[in-house]
This record gives structure tokens, sequence and C-alpha cells, in this order.
């Protein structure tokens, strides 16, 4: 490596050596060229070698134990004193290594906690002064760490100063330590000569020289930090903002990357904090430099000094140009900071699993971490979710281990729409820790998102057996049994067998009891006791129950509308009559049902099942005519709330909708939201064969989400039967038109068509559209009940009879199935079974309210 050996240098050239060496930082290399000069002459006198000795014994021991929190009083640190006095004798003034010494010594004594000793000691150098113009490379990161030490020496107030004249001193040095510390690595790279200016740009592979070995040490990134801290806890933001940008302006170099990351990061949080657009300013353009007819430039990159010329103190180099990305508006600075941040972290990342790397590992996850937090916040804050997602999936490439990371990974699947995949996320971050949380948020998905009860079931009744095993005291042993309850609930209603519908019944009724034992201030079991009770009939105990629920909350949407739809149960008011073949339900209190329901409109304006609900109340007390101008306001609303829904094909719902709606069309109910089995693989069939079958208005119907365009045809279901009571079967029509428009080949659409051909005495083809129904969705009760009386009508009593017992067998209290059955016997001349159904019709309607309990939304929170 050099001419020659070290044994055979003269003792000038031993010292421009070390000299060089020093500037490098290669202070192993410089304890073994004392070591071999010692053991040639047995003594060294010379002062500078001495100092160059003991100056590497510090830098050595600082790097292997300074980081890790070694004792401070380390009596390694008291020989290298001692060995730094012994060098600096007789040198006062006379030699550039005195003034190295004495800020050495304000070092040791920073470190060993003698602060006033060490601020002492960095006044004895001219460097405080402001003199840097004649230091060397190496000195300018010893006169940087004399100034940082002095900084935050006098931000400890062991200094006996006034405060204004210490917030001023301290500000000083720590900008100064700022400026030299960039000054400093931007001359090392130059006397280094590194292979590339740019490392982020050479990979994370690629050796820039013998810098990248080190950086520029914890007590000057703790000061250029600090700085910062001072100006924002004197009030000073926008000083405390540029102190950042200098340091992110700044000519890159290869020791300065951890406190750029460290500087993105505080700086991105700072604007997320504290800054508005309205008093934002972006950074300022810095010109580019012409010296001596020509402009200064580095490898295509702009870099000037901050002042041109040779007065004043010297200045690191900054980017500039009009090649330099300057952002224009904050929140574009904050995704540019914390890209670059992200970008760091994952060329840091360490990907080997060897036990020796798991501490560094660790704290490389814990700093990535971080920023992935405040990119999450950055982009839920500009509502774009699916870029949370692309930057998770990024993480995991040095994280697939780290369950926080796949916890977060979940939710934000979920966030946007793709709950299958977030199982998949959930499942394994619970096989990396088992979480009750992880396992409530998995079966919350698979009971309201995926339809999947059973295994929704199975992760409830995991995370109770987690809370069993250990209890977190975190009170969701209540929200399992919930959980377990409402999956209970959802397999009742899809099970056709009496005794399996009544077992589940009961499961899901003991649930929801231990759920009300567990935490009985929580509203929702109480509300799902009553649906319970409601739907198997017993309508006082659930009145009473559903009262309980709005007393914990008042303004809790689900049960206001099953409160309302109690009230209007005729149960206590006297049941239907029989007139002239059709049973005439009666209701009950439907003025207390009204004023019900229009309290919730006041409240919830933007909630479709109370407007259900009101569309049927006016039909009922006023005429289908009030019935249609409610069906007009709900369609209007559609429009106004899923018009940049069917632009944009988001399934999300808008943060304005949010505020006023009930989220209707992620709630489960039986009839509004056909959630049972029977029409879950209906609508993917009806989805599939509308995008298929379509031909003129196929791009519009792929581009309309499946829950906007379900909800429109059960708005357009209903204008059509009101416009059918009305009598008015052209606009009836016209309705239908506009349905099949939406989807063509639907079971609803198809049932429509059956409406109208009936209403119009064609009922061969209204036999037929029901048939088409029924084939799409085997379920739907409305197309079994219309068809089982269409083909009575025709005279094919049998099969009539046939297609309302399987009816039965969907909804067995559905009374006018009873009813329709009833008659078809009495054609058939069974007079006895005839009356058993029509006496149970009439039982039913009793219990039965002016719209099925199916309306009434499930909800989880």
């Amino acid at each position: 490596m050099y001419r020659k050996s070290t044994s055979m240098k003269t003792l000038s050239d031993l010292k421009t050596d070390v000299f060089k060496l020093r500037n490098e930082n290669a202070w192993r290399k410089i304890m073994s060229t004392v070591e071999q000069k010692v053991a040639q002459e047995s003594s060294s006198s010379d002062s500078f070698i001495n100092f160059a000795a003991a100056e590497a014994k510090l830098e050595i021991f600082l790097e292997e134990n300074f980081a890790s929190n070694a004792s401070a009083n380390h009596s390694t640190l008291v020989d290298i004193t001692k060995e730094l006095l012994k060098s600096m004798k007789d040198e006062r003034g006379r030699t550039e290594h005195f003034l190295d010494g004495s800020l050495l010594l304000a070092k040791i004594n920073y470190i060993q906690g003698n602060f006033v000793e060490a601020y002492k000691n960095a006044k004895e150098g001219d460097v405080l002064k402001g003199d840097t113009k004649s230091l060397s490379c190496r000195s300018l990161k010893i006169a940087a760490e004399a100034f940082a030490v002095a900084g935050l020496v006098l931000d400890k107030g062991v200094i006996q100063t006034s405060t204004a004249e210490k917030d001023e001193c301290v500000i000083h040095y720590l900008s100064l330590a700022t400026n030299l510390a960039l000054l400093y690595a931007q001359e090392l790279d130059k006397e280094i000569k590194p292979i590339s200016l740019h490392p982020i740009l050479s990979g994370p592979n690629v050796s820039t020289g013998p810098a990248l070995n080190h950086n520029l040490g914890s007590i000057i990134e703790t000061a250029m930090l600090k700085c910062a801290s001072c100006l924002l806890r004197l009030g000073c933001r926008v000083e405390a903002i540029n102190h950042y940008r200098l340091i992110l302006n700044s000519l890159e170099s290869s020791l300065s990357q951890s406190i750029r990351f460290a500087a993105a990061r505080q700086l991105a949080e700072l604007l997320l904090r504290d800054m508005s657009e309205c008093i934002y300013k972006p950074p300022p353009v810095i010109p580019e430099c012409v010296k001596n007819g020509k402009v200064v430039k580095y490898v295509g990159i702009g870099q000037i000094p901050v002042a041109a010329g040779a007065e004043g103190p010297r200045k690191p180099l900054r980017y500039c140009g009009n090649n330099v990305n300057i952002p224009k508006d904050l929140n574009e600075e904050i995704l540019l900071l914390l890209m670059m941040c992200e970008a760091q972290a994952a060329r840091d990342a360490v990907l080997s699993q060897a036990p020796e790397c798991a501490a560094t590992k660790r704290q490389l996850f814990e700093t990535a971490t971080s920023i992935y937090d405040l990119l999450t916040v950055f982009f839920m804050y500009n509502d774009q979710k699916a870029m949370i997602c692309e930057t998770l999936e990024r993480a995991l490439k040095f994280s697939f281990g780290e369950p926080y990371v796949w916890s977060q990974l979940a939710s934000s699947l979920v966030s946007i729409g793709r709950y299958t995949k977030a199982i998949g996320a959930l499942k394994e971050a619970t096989r990396l820790c088992p979480d009750m949380t992880l396992c409530l948020m998995a079966a919350r998905i698979c009971l309201e998102n995926l339809n999947m009860i059973d295994e929704g079931l199975i992760w409830a009744e995991k995370a109770l057996d987690m809370e069993r095993e250990q209890p977190q005291g975190m009170g969701l042993e209540s929200r399992a049994h919930l959980y377990i309850g409402i999956a209970h609930l959802l397999k009742a209603r899809q099970q056709r067998l009496k005794e399996e519908r009544k077992a589940s019944t009961a499961m899901a009724s003991q649930a929801f009891t231990s759920a009300r034992n567990c935490d009985p201030g929580d509203h929702l079991p109480y509300f799902y006791l009553a649906v319970v009770e409601a739907e198997q009939g017993y309508i006082p105990q659930a009145m009473v129950t559903v009262r309980r629920a709005v007393r914990l909350r008042a303004m809790h949407l689900p049960s206001l509308i099953l409160m309302a739809l109690l009230h209007s149960v005729p149960e206590g008011h006297g049941g239907g009559d029989l007139e002239d073949g059709l049973i005439t339900p009666a209701y009950g209190n439907l003025e207390m049902t009204e004023s019900l329901v229009d309290t919730i409109l006041e409240e919830y304006p933007d909630c479709f099942e109370a407007l259900f609900l009101k569309a049927k109340l006016d039909e009922v007390i006023s005429g289908p005519e009030d019935g249609i101008m409610v069906a007009r306001r709900m369609t209007t609303l559609w429009k106004r709330l899923y018009d940049e829904q069917v632009v944009t094909n988001d399934n999300s719902v808008s943060h304005h909708v949010l505020e006023t709606r009930s989220l209707a069309s992620q709630y489960f109910t039986k009839d509004l939201s056909d959630i049972d089995a029977g029409s879950i693989h209906a609508s993917k069939v009806e989805q599939a064969m509308s995008d298929f079958g379509s031909n003129g208005s196929s791009a519009y119907i792929r581009t309309i989400p499946h829950k906007s365009w379900s909800l429109q045809l059960k708005i357009l279901l209903c204008t059509v039967e009101l416009y059918l009571k009305q009598g008015m079967i052209q606009d009836a029509e016209a309705c239908l038109a506009e349905a099949e428009a939406v989807a063509p080949v639907s079971f609803q659409v198809a049932y429509m068509r059956g409406l109208v051909r009936e209403h119009k005495n064609e009922l061969i083809e209204a036999k037929q559209n029901y048939s088409d129904a029924i084939s799409i969705n085997p379920y739907h009760l409305p197309s079994l009940q219309r068809l089982g009386l269409v083909t009575h009508f025709l005279g094919s009593h049998h099969l009539a009879e046939k297609v309302l017992r399987d009816a039965l067998m969907v909804e067995p209290m559905a009374y006018k199935t009873w009813y329709y059955l009833g008659e078809v016997l009495e054609a058939e001349r069974d007079f006895e079974e005839a009356a058993k159904c029509m006496t149970t019709a009439i039982d039913v309607q009793r219990t039965s309210p002016i719209l099925d309990f199916g309306i009434v939304p499930l909800i989880f929170e």
C-alpha cells in the first residue's frame, strides 16, 4: 500500500501518513503504524504521534463501547485523557493538534457527564470564535463536535447565563455544528475519492470508500437534530423547517445518510402535525452559480456553496439549478420525504436470518415501522388506501416475520374491500403472534363481508378461548360472545329444517345472553336479543329488550328501526280478517311507528332502511301515491350518494356518506341485502350473466359496483310494486325497463317482470318470469309465493301446493305463504288442512310487522 515500510520511514513521512489516515478515519491503521514505530525506537518523543495514538484509542473506544451505553467513567477514558494531556504539554498555542486535543477533551468530559469542564475545554480553542477557514478535514469534525458539545451543554442549563442569551448561543453553536458536520462529510468524500457521489443510486452492495464504515457520530447527529427542537421550543417553526431542509438539500455524502434519514422523518412528522396548506411555503429554488464564466455542476447535479467567494465561514455545498426536484405543495413535500425514508429503510434492511444479525435487524425494523406508520397516517388523511397496501406489501420483503406488519396490511386490505386477502394476512399475523383482537377482526370480516359463517364462528370461538386462557382485561370477552351469537343467528336464517333452525337460534340467544352478562353496559347484546325474540314472535319481550338497548345508546339506528317495526306489529290490536278471499292485514300503532320513523330520518336522512319503511307506512296510511313520493326520494338520494361511485368503480363509501348514513349497503339484512346462502350465489350468477348478456349497455353495467346497483334494484322493485298498486302499469313498465338496463338477468328484475305480467293478466308469461327468478335464486321468497299463487290460478293445484310448501321451508313465519297454501288446499277440497293454514296465517300475521324484521341491519359496533 505504501512505497516504504514503516520501519524505514522518516519521522516526517510517518507524520504525513498519520495525518492522511486521520482524515480517512482509519484509526486501526494509525494504531498499527504507531505501534510499529514505538517497537522500532522503543519510545516515541514526537507529540503529534502520541496525540494521534491517543485520538485513535478514543475513537476506537467510542466506536466499540459508547453506542452500547458503556460506563461513562470507564478507566480507558481516564487513560486516554492522560495521554492527550501529555501530548499537549509544551505545545500550547503552537500546533494545530493542541486545538484538536482541547476539543477532544471537551468531548471526553461531555461523555463522562462533566458538562462544565467540557464547556471550558471547548472555549479554550479558537474554534468557538468561528475561525474555520484553515482547518483540515479531520479538524472540521473535531470543531463540529466542539460546537455540538458547547450547544448541548448550554441547553442543559448548567452554565449560568440569561435565558435569552442562552437560547441565542445554543442555536448559534448547534447551527455551526450542523454546517461544519455537513462540510466535513463532503470534504471527506473528496479526500477518499468515492466511486459514486450518490450512494442511494449505487445500491446497498456497492462500496463508496472507507467512510461508509463510519458515521458523523452520536454527538454531532444529536446536536443537528437538537437545533430544530430548540427552534420549535422557541416558537420558530419556519426556522426549524428551514434547518431540516438545509440538511436535506446539502450535497449528499456517504457519512450523511443516517442524519438525512432522521431529518427527513422528523420534518415529515412536523409537517403532518403542525403545518397547513394555507401557511405552507415550499422550499426556495437555489439558482445555479456561475464561477469564472462557467456553471458549477457535478455529475449533472448542480451544487453551489451557500456563500460564494472567500469571505465568511466555510459552508456546505447544496443542490441547485432547475434539475432539482422542489415540492410545490405540502402533500408533495411530505410524500417525497416519506418515500425517501422508505427507500433508505428498504435499502438498509437486513435480510439475513442469522442469530448474530437479530439485534441489528430488530433496530432497523423499528425504524422502518415508524416510517410506515407515518405513511399510513398520510395516505389515510388523503384517502389513498390502496397506496397503504402497496407500501406494506413492499415492507414484507424484510418483515415477513413481524405480526405488526401483517396486521397493518390486513387492516389496509379491509379498507379497500380485499377481504379474502385480509383473512390470509390475519392468519399469518395470528400464527406469528396469537392475539384475540386479530381473531375478532377476522371473525368480523368473515361474517360481515364474506358470508363465511362457519369460519367466522371458528375465529370467534378461538378468540374466546384465548381470553379464557389468558384474560387481557380489555372487555373483549363480551365481543367474542357477541360474534358467536351473530354467527349462529346467520346460520339459523340459512337453515331450512325446523329443528336445526331452532337449535341455532337457541345457541345465538345463549351467546347474546353471555355477552350481556359480561358487559351489562353494552347495547349490542340487548339489541340482538331483541332481534331473536322478535323473529320468534315474542313481541312484548322484544319491545322491553330493545328499549334497554336504546337507553344504553339513544341514537342506535338499528335499535330504533327494530322498535319502529315492533310498534307496527298487530299483537294486542286484533288480527287480520278474511274478506272476499283475501287476507286483510291489521297493524299495530302505526302513528307511533310513523312518528319514530320521522325521528330517525331527521337524524339519519340517508338511511335507506328507514326510507323503505316510510314508503310502506305511507302506502298503508295514505295510499300508494304517497309511497311513490318516498320511492322517488330514495331514487334521488341514491343518485346523489352513488353517482361518484358509479364513475370511479369504488366499492367504498365516501366520507360525506359516512357522516350521515347508517352504512346500509354494508349491513347484513335478510330481505333488503339478500344475505342468505342462495342469494349470495345468486348475486354472483346474475352479475356475471348481466355482464355477459348485455349488449349496448355492457360498459355501463360493468362500471357499477355490485352493492350500488343491488340497492338501486331494490328501490326500483319498491317503486314498481307501488305503481302497480296505484294501477299505473305504464309507469311500472318504465321502471322495469330502467332496471333491465342495470341488470337484465337479475332475479329481482325477473320477479318485477312477473308482477307486471300478472297485473296485465298474462299469467303464463308471469309464471315463466317467476320460474326464471327462482332458477337464479331458489330461496327468493316473494318469487316462490307469487309462483305458487299464479300456478294455482292456472289450475295446477298440486304443483302450487309443492311450491308453497317450499316457500314455507324458506320462511315459516310468512303469513302470506300460509294463506296462499290454504287457498290451494281449499281448491283441492282439503277443507280441514285449509282451515288450519288459514288459522296459522292469522296467528302468524298477529306477530308480523309492516315489513319483515329482516330489514333491520345486523351490525358489529
